[in-house]
């Protein structure tokens, strides 16, 4: 059930990023504060995660992308012991992908992941992981700034 203090589940468009990052953490300290915990864990977007031990057939990542929709979650991951077939692989495509409003960036809604990429070590060609925002960026930190010194004391928490 949606409360007053439901936020939407989608971006936040046409913000700049800082107005969108304080958006989404008003929207999750009314949540909190308000004591709705169905609206608090709209706030809370994890991609989903599947693990399968056998076969991974494009009827089971259909069924996965079936969840995603009806949970109206953006990501999921198919974690898997074997490597997929190919018509799950074009059903992982078919699914589409996720624009994040968070860096701009375009992610499959549905990847396949085996174990084996998940474990290999990160330099090995075959290494793999989810593709979330945030997860990898090639973005810049903007520089550090000079820090003022005011003669051998604890610079002051807030300008005055």
């Amino acid at each position: 059930m949606r409360g007053a203090t439901q936020p939407s589940r989608r971006g936040h468009a046409g913000l700049t990023d800082e107005a969108a990052g304080r958006k989404a953490l008003d929207d999750f300290m009314a949540t909190w504060n308000g004591r709705d915990k169905m609206a608090w864990a709209g706030t809370l977007n994890y991609p989903h995660v599947r693990v399968a031990s056998g076969k991974v057939a494009s009827g089971d990542i259909r069924d996965f992308a079936g969840t995603l929709a009806r949970e109206k979650a953006e990501l999921g991951v198919f974690i898997t012991l074997r490597k997929p077939t190919n018509p799950a692989r074009a059903e992982a495509e078919a699914a589409g992908a996720y624009a994040s409003p968070w860096d701009g960036e375009s992610y499959p809604k549905v990847q396949i992941l085996t174990i084996e990429q998940l474990l290999s070590d990160p330099q090995h060609r075959g290494a793999a992981h989810p593709l979330i925002p945030g997860g990898r960026t090639n973005r810049k930190l903007p520089a550090r700034p000079a820090q003022k010194r005011t003669g051998g004391r604890q610079n002051p928490l807030f300008d005055s």
